[in-house]
Formats: structure tokens, sequence, C-alpha cells
């Protein structure tokens, strides 16, 4: 007996243990308790056992001990395997009246002379709880009932005499208890995986919204002339969605009911428009989306009556699914943009109409712009051309933009200031004119006061990007330099819009996955300790398949890691500047480490690693831990995208490149593989974050594309550079080149 309480005793710590990992934290923590409690109660029963065994017999109140610790032991297993979070409130309350009697039934074997043997209490207190743990499960399984129907045969072992059995019974049953709470365990990891897997593809979704949207702003942004403005946006908008038809109507600022045909473009100029202007009263869905300021998305299989009207507008019956996204200014309907597919009759996508609706503002400044422009034309032609237009005109045109406008004369100091600019800022501009534009954007991104950088923008035509940000607001415009036309320096132009929404969106988005990926560190350190123990033969001995598996989690530990690593990384360089901790390292120890680090994931993929060194390695000025992770995301990548078989050499030397008038030593470091490559046209891509190669390796996971973003961010706060040389089916050698001092 004593043998079979010091292997309960081992048992019942190793499942503490296993829940130490488990329920650490979160709302599951309070199973520690029944744990802790198990691991105690079978501690005083081998206490008593040896405290109160006498010639090999135990005295009746250490055996009525003994069988009040083996009912309480039988209520905290049931008590540990119960998830009651997943309980409704009526079994809730079922649970705790079943949890007062099951305490009742641990008391009664304490009674002297009681009649009943407690083994009944035990088996009482097994098959009702077996009732409790499956009403807890999320789905059914064998598993977590096992124990508790183990316990009860046990019990019913002991009250048929046979003691060996009884107390193999109980043993094995805290094995199945140890089993559930590894399966448990696993699962949870599954869990948490999938959900890190869920948040990273939205990452990398809104990541890409993000780019399309930039993308499409830069090029609408590029208006050639407020004349052929909107014939350039329907043209873009066209060439963004993939659309056959695109077209921009607007309302007549003088007869609101009548609207214009401001463009229509077709990429293969199919289709012509059919007159000009039109009775808004014509077109019912036109009216509805300018009404209700709402997008209108039609098809021709259940709205071709509504269609019907509509396609008057160009010259021939061309009807498709059509959206109709209605463009605002100052909360007022201006105009609207109509995309269709009349010739493919693809379906309009939810990219698109999301596109749209986020760059319906800034078509809405267009078009208004674009119809007070015409309408001021118009009445200079009205006068025959003689009259030049009146300065409060070009004014009004100001003040009908959404975006903010700040305008500098050729001192610095602001003397025009429109109305979307005071809501942007926060200030009127009886506060801001006469200030030096300065004070408006603070400093810019070199740090140079706007002032300071006065003299060197006047030589400069292209457009000059800012940002500010502070508590409150985040602003990000353009200055443009303002000339005459003889060519000279007027003034600044400055262009900007709040984008305080967008700005914090990211910032919230990359704060939740950075915690997460850091929430997710320690259970994953666990799970990889006990799977290096398993390996190493520490905790039981495994068969072969079984250390298999032991090694695939390992390993893929490993790779979820790295992921949350970059992860963070990638959250922190969106919002700061990596700033680097330079000192005087020896490139050879880090060189060294890094590729130790590495052997292992090219032991596990049958990769031969290399490591030469062409010259003796001086010290450099560097951040340690930044130069491993470089060298590690570069060893990593070309061992993953190196099939079987292959190699994959790291070469470092330190060479001279010409600067200016001097030559400055660079250390350069490279990583050759012979693996599937990269072709030119993606070659440019692959640093940037979230890009990952198309079906290069079917096989293999590519992760979430972001560390080579890492290496390229941590390459150039070093005032390095870093690129590829590549060939499909060649190979790649990618190389850092580190100056070795900075200064």
């Amino acid at each position: 007996m004593q043998f079979y309480l010091f292997a309960a005793n081992l048992f019942t710590l190793t499942a503490f243990l296993l829940g130490l990992s488990n329920f650490s934290r979160g709302r599951d923590s309070w199973r520690l308790l029944p744990l802790f409690f198990l691991v105690i109660t079978q501690s005083i029963s081998l206490i008593v056992t040896l405290a109160g065994s006498s010639g090999g017999t135990i005295a009746d109140s250490a055996a009525r001990t003994l069988a009040a610790l083996n009912v309480f032991s039988a209520v905290c297993l049931i008590w540990v395997l119960t998830q009651w979070a997943n309980l409704s409130d009526l079994k809730r309350r079922m649970a705790w009246v079943a949890a007062g009697v099951a305490l009742f039934l641990c008391v009664f074997p304490l009674i002297p002379n009681w009649p009943i043997p407690f083994e009944i209490n035990t088996i009482i207190v097994t098959m009702v709880g077996s009732l409790l743990v499956l009403s807890s499960l999320d789905r059914f399984s064998w598993l977590p009932l096992l124990a508790p129907l183990v316990m009860a045969l046990a019990g019913l072992f002991s009250l048929l005499g046979w003691p060996s059995l009884a107390w193999g019974g109980n043993l094995l049953a805290y094995a199945l208890l140890i089993a559930a709470l590894h399966t448990e365990q696993i699962q949870q990891y599954r869990l948490h995986q999938f959900v890190s897997q869920g948040i990273a593809a939205e990452a990398v979704q809104h990541s890409q919204t993000k780019q399309r949207l930039l993308e499409a702003t830069e090029i609408i942004s590029a208006i050639p002339s407020l004349a052929e403005s909107m014939t350039h946006l329907v043209r873009n908008m066209a060439y963004l969605t993939d659309s056959d038809l695109a077209a921009l109507l607007f309302l007549d600022i003088d007869r609101p009911n009548w609207i214009h045909l401001g463009a229509l473009y077709t990429p293969d100029r199919s289709i012509e428009p059919s007159r000009p202007a039109f009775e808004l009263a014509e077109f019912p869905l036109l009216q509805q989306a300018i009404d209700s300021q709402r997008p209108q998305s039609v098809t021709p299989y259940q709205n071709k009556d509504k269609l019907t009207p509509l396609s008057a507008l160009w010259a021939g019956d061309y009807r498709g699914p059509t959206l109709i996204q209605p463009l605002t200014a100052h909360g007022r309907a201006i105009g609207v943009l109509i995309l269709s597919n009349p010739l493919s009759g693809g379906p309009i996508q939810s990219e698109t109409k999301e596109l749209c609706r986020r760059m319906a503002s800034q078509m809405a400044a267009m078009v208004e712009a674009y119809r007070w422009y015409r309408h001021l034309k118009q009445q200079q032609n009205g006068m025959g051309g003689q009259t030049p237009l009146d300065t409060t005109n070009y004014l009004a045109i100001l003040e009908s933009l959404s975006e903010g406008v700040v305008v500098s004369n050729i001192s610095g100091q602001v003397w025009l200031v429109n109305r979307a600019a005071e809501r942007i800022l926060g200030r009127s501009r009886t506060d801001l004119i006469g200030q030096p534009i300065g004070t408006i954007y603070g400093q810019i991104d070199s740090g140079e006061a706007i002032e300071h950088l006065a003299v060197n923008f006047s030589r400069r035509n292209e457009p000059l990007p800012t940002f500010y940000e502070d508590d409150q607001r985040a602003i990000r415009g353009q200055l443009a330099p303002w000339r005459n036309a003889d060519r000279e320096w007027l003034g600044i132009v400055a262009i900007f819009r709040d984008v305080t929404t967008t700005v914090r969106a990211d910032q919230a988005r990359d704060n939740f996955i950075s915690s997460l990926a850091q929430t997710l560190r320690e259970p994953l350190a666990i799970i990889k300790g006990y799977a290096e123990l398993s390996l190493q033969g520490q905790l039981d001995e495994y068969s072969s398949d079984q250390l298999q598996v032991q090694h695939i989690i390992h390993t893929s530990v490993d790779r979820v890691i790295e992921v949350l690593n970059n992860s963070i990384q990638v959250c922190v360089q969106t919002n700061y500047k990596i700033s680097p901790r330079f000192e005087e390292i020896n490139p050879n120890k880090v060189i060294d480490e890094a590729f130790h680090n590495a052997e292992a994931l090219a032991q596990v993929r049958d990769i031969t690693l290399k490591r030469e060194n062409k010259s003796v390695l001086p010290p450099i000025i560097a951040d340690r831990t930044h130069i491993f992770r470089i060298l590690e995301n570069l060893l990593s990548n070309a061992c993953r995208f190196t099939p079987p078989g292959g190699r994959v050499t790291l070469r470092t030397w330190v060479q001279e490149e010409r600067e200016h008038n001097k030559f400055i030593p660079f250390l350069i470091c490279t990583v050759a593989d012979n693996g599937v490559g990269i072709s030119k046209r993606v070659s440019k891509r692959i640093f940037e974050p979230f890009y990952r190669l198309d079906n290069q390796n079917p096989t293999e996971d590519q992760g979430m594309g972001m560390g080579l973003a890492v290496v390229k961010e941590l390459v150039e706060a070093h005032n390095g550079r870093v690129w590829v040389e590549s060939a499909v089916g060649e190979g790649s050698v990618f190389f850092v080149a580190l100056p070795l001092s900075q200064g």
C-alpha cells in the first residue's frame, strides 16, 4: 500500500505541475485549487499510513481518515475535470448542491462504526460527477470521463475485496487525469494558434487594404489640371476597380435638380455618353442615392426596370451589376460615382465597395472644386471673357474643399486659411493668420523647423510630405512651393487632412497584436520545455513515432515563437523608429551564435549549413541583438525555402566602399542557398511587410511575410544596405552591408 501511495503522490504532483502550465492565468485558474488539494490529500494519506501502521495493519482511526481522504480525492478529481464556464446557470446551481452533498459524503467515513463502506461514497461521487463532467464539455470526449469511471471501478474492486486491483485502478485514474489535462493543454494550444492565425490574417488583410487605399489616393491625387480632374478620376477608378465603366455625375450649382455627366470612361472605349445633362427626376436610382446619401448596389437580374432609365446615360442598352456611390461635401450631396460591368457582367466586389466608401470624401472634394471651376468658367465665358474671375470666387472654391489649406507668404507667415483647416487644427483663422507656418506643423520628420527648411525647399518642385501627431490628433499632409508665372518663390502651400481615426485604429491593432504575442510567449515556452524534456527522455520512454510527434511540436513552437518575435518587431516599428543601442561588439561571436542557432533547423530539414570567412572580422559598432536578429531571419528563410539535400552558406568579409571622396569599411554578410529562387518581378517587394511569395513552395509554411521586412528595418537603422540576387530555380543570395562605425 505504501508503494501505491508513493506512486499516487507522484501522479498527482505531475497533474499539478501540468495544471500550472494550463491554468496559471485566465478564467480557469481556480482549477489549480482542486489539483493542490489532490496533492495534499495524497501526501496526508501517505503520512497517516506511515504513522498509523503497526505490524502491517493500520489503526482504526487511521483507516477512517484514509477512507475520508479517498472520498475527498474523488471529489477533487471531479472538481478539476469540470469546466464550470461551460455550465448554464441552472446546471451551475445544481453542481453547487452536488458539491455540498459530496463534502458530506467525505465526512461520513470519519464517524466511528459507520455502517456504510466508504467505497459506496466514492462510487456515488464519481458516477454523479461523471454526469457533471459530461455536461460541462464543449463536445463529447471519452478521455475526461474515463478517470472518474475508472475510480468508480476501483471502488467496486475494493468492495469485492480485491485491494491490488483497487489500488491499480486508482493509479490508472490519476494517469487518465494527467492524459486529460495534457489533451486539454494541446487543444488550448491549437485554439490559441488558430486565433493567432486569424488575427494575423486580419492584420494582413487590413495592411493590404490600407496599401491599396494609399496607392489609390496617390494615383488620384496626382491631378494634371483642374479641367482634366474628372477624366483623370474616372480613368483611375476604372483601373483600380477593374470595372467596365466608370462615370462621374455632379449636380448643377444654379439648378440643383439637374445633373451633369462630368466624365465617362471605359477601357475599350466601346460605350459613349448620350447627352451631357439631364433632369435628376428621370433617374430614380440616382435620386435615391443622392437623397439617402447611401451607396446603391444594383444587379440587372433583380432590378432590370431600375437600370433601364440609367442606361439612357450611355448610347446603347448597356446594363450590368452597378454601384452608385454618392459624393457629399459639407453634409449635402453634390454628385455620384457610378461603377458598372455591363460588358463582363461580373459582380461588384466588396473590396470595390469599401474602396469607394473610403475615398468618397476625397473624390467629393475634387468634384466640388471642379463644379466651382466649371461654374466660374461659364460665368467668364458669359461675359465674353473680358472680366477676370473675382477673388471671392477663388476663395469659395477653397472653402468648399474638405482638406485643410494654409498658405504662407514669402517670409513664412500665414495669410490664408480655409474653413477645413480651422476645423482640423481646432484654431480660428484670426489666431492663425500672421503666425509662422512652422507653428502649425511643428517639427518635420527631419527634426528641422519649417523655417530652416524654407531655403532648401524653395529649390525643389516636389511636394514635401509632413506628419504631425499629439495626444488629441494626427495630421498628414503635403507642403508645395508657391510660385508665380515667372517661377519666382512666393511662399508655401500646405494641404493636409485629419487622419486621427486611421492612426488610432492602426495603433490599437498593433498594440493588440503585440500584447497577444507577448501573452502567448509564456505558454509556448512551457510547451517547448516539455517537448524538450520528452525528446531528451527525461519524462518517459517514448516510441519512435511518439518522439517524432514531440519533435514536430518542438519545431512548430520554435516557428510560432519566431512569428511572434517578428510580429512584435513589426508592430513596434510601425509607429516608432528603431533606435539601436550602439556599442563595440565582436561580430564573430554574434555570427557564431546565429549560425549554431540555425543548425537545428538545417538538421531537421536535411540541409547542409556552411560558414566561410574570407577575412578576419574586426570589431564593429552595432546593436548586438539587432545583428543577431538579421542573421537569424536570413538563415531561417534560406533553410525554409531550400529543399531537403540542399545547402545554405553564410559568408562574411570586410571591404571598403567609396562614398563621396573617401573609402568607408563595411562588414559584408551573405546568405546563399540553392533553393526555389525568386523572380525579378517580385525581388523588390520581398522586403515589404506581410509580402509573401506566391506558391514558391506549397508544402512549406511561409509564415506571415514579416521576417525580411524586419531585416530591412534593422539594417537601415544601422545605416546599412540589404539586397538580393536571385533567379527562379537557381537559389538566392541575400547581401547585407553594415558600416564598421557609426558617425
